[in-house]
């Protein structure tokens, strides 16, 4: 329940305040967030196994992008990630130190591999620690794969450190709320979702092994990778820069055009990689994406 969340009641006042101090320092922040830099020891990150096989292992061969330091909704997220986390240390700072650990990186072995792993925040309970993660996203959002796999990882990792994991919660913060709110019943910006531990060693396993494989062998990025949105066919009238409307075939792009007046026409909308496009960190240097 949000009620009983440690951190959400102090987003305003004193804490907030203080948070808010460091957002002068935005671009440097934003730049060193920007690249996961391991150790030799670490073959990869928590999020970094749950990213395609293709983008692993370029970013592990040395191939990132330049950091992007503009104000864009993945940098956003980064400045409200460190606001958060200020605002936390302050909140749980009358707690015993060995009650909670704030953004602490720990390593586990799976396959041969050092994996690596951050959470957000561990919380000790009752029958031992609640793993927290939090994410800046949009109120359209549902739990997501990814995020289960994250936290799934997180505990598999803490479980060589003895810690027993009990509980796992994303705590969604929408940026978008005040738009959608009342389309999606939502009573305040922040949402915490409950993720199943449900993976064990060998799931971690599979993944380092999938990714050991693309380090000898480039694979392809999926159109899942690639967040493809389908190609669609737009009923178009002369004159409009909207579709009327979107159809996933030409067949019934036609069909719906035969019985339309004359002033219409067929689009076509080609498929878009939105994650190659907007969100890959290693696009510049992929030849799959240029087509080579």
């Amino acid at each position: 329940m949000l009620e009983t969340s440690p951190f959400l009641s102090p987003l305003s006042g004193p804490s907030f305040k203080a948070s808010q101090e460091g957002l002068v320092h935005v671009r440097e922040s934003i730049e060193k967030a920007s690249v996961y830099t391991r150790d030799g020891s670490v073959y990869e990150s928590a999020t970094g196994l749950l990213a395609p096989p293709r983008i692993g292992a370029l970013k592990r061969a040395g191939y990132t992008n330049p950091a992007d330091t503009t104000l864009n909704v993945s940098n956003m997220g980064v400045i409200m990630h460190q606001g958060m986390t200020s605002s936390l240390r302050f909140s749980l700072a009358h707690l015993p130190k060995d009650s909670y650990v704030i953004e602490e990186r720990f390593h586990g072995k799976f396959a041969g591999e050092t994996i690596g792993g951050q959470p957000d925040l561990m919380l000790k309970v009752k029958g031992g620690w609640e793993i927290w993660d939090w994410k800046f996203t949009t109120a359209t959002q549902r739990a997501k794969d990814d995020w289960h796999g994250q936290l799934n990882i997180y505990a598999r990792i803490m479980e060589q450190y003895g810690r027993k994991i009990v509980g796992a919660n994303i705590l969604a913060v929408f940026r978008d709320w005040r738009d959608v709110r009342h389309a999606h019943k939502y009573d305040s910006p922040f949402t915490v979702f409950n993720i199943p531990l449900t993976w064990g060693n060998n799931d971690v396993e599979e993944l380092v092994v999938i990714h050991k494989k693309a380090d000898e062998e480039l694979p392809p990025c999926t159109p899942e990778d690639k967040w493809e949105r389908p190609t669609r066919f737009a009923l178009m009238k002369s004159g409009s820069s909207r579709a009327k409307k979107l159809y996933d075939t030409l067949e019934e792009a036609q069909l719906a055009l035969g019985n339309s007046a004359a002033d219409y026409r067929i689009e076509e909308r080609g498929g878009e990689p939105i994650r190659c496009d907007r969100y890959c960190p290693v696009s510049k240097h992929c030849n799959q994406l240029r087509g080579i």
